[in-house]
């Protein structure tokens, strides 16, 4: 029951900074928020992401710098992608991409990586069989199979503070 209440407050608490941020604090969206929050928390609950067992990820510093590094990465490579796009004839230099992996990710790590996977540009999780994971890749060029292996390979170092 406490991981419940640790997302609920979580998700409410960026809520009201969100709130704060844009200057829009009314009884409406704060009484919307604490139901949102509540629906999200709950949703979590019944779908298993989250149990008694598991502690959450975004209470550690790892999880941050893990996703913010990727965030700018993934700029400075949009960056590189839009003029691409925009002025290259439509060519279509798409395809699927299977990455065979030695180790199996447990539920939350895999749900990590498929984060981080689908904030990089142009590439997409599609799934996972056995050991190979299906990458669908918009732009070959961009596509580099030894980074997303070692993505792969680091997931569980986000953990940082061991809270999964």
């Amino acid at each position: 029951m406490i991981n419940i209440f640790n997302l609920f407050l979580f998700l409410y608490i960026f809520w009201l900074i969100l709130l704060l941020i844009n200057d829009i604090f009314s009884s409406f969206l704060l009484i919307f928020g604490v139901f949102v929050a509540l629906f999200v928390s709950i949703l979590a609950r019944k779908i298993k992401i989250i149990n008694k067992d598991i502690n959450f990820l975004f209470l550690n510093f790892g999880f941050y710098k893990h996703f913010l590094l990727i965030y700018f990465l993934s700029l400075f490579r949009y960056l590189i992608l839009l003029p691409r796009i925009l002025f290259i004839d439509g060519k279509d230099n798409s395809d699927i991409i299977k990455i065979s992996v030695k180790k199996l990710l447990n539920k939350q790590e895999l749900l990590l990586f498929i984060s981080t996977i689908n904030m990089l540009p142009a590439i997409s999780y599609v799934n996972k069989k056995n050991k190979e994971i299906i990458i669908y890749c918009a732009i070959k060029e961009l596509f580099n199979e030894d980074e997303i292996i070692k993505i792969y390979d680091n997931i569980y170092k986000i953990n940082d503070d061991s809270l999964i």
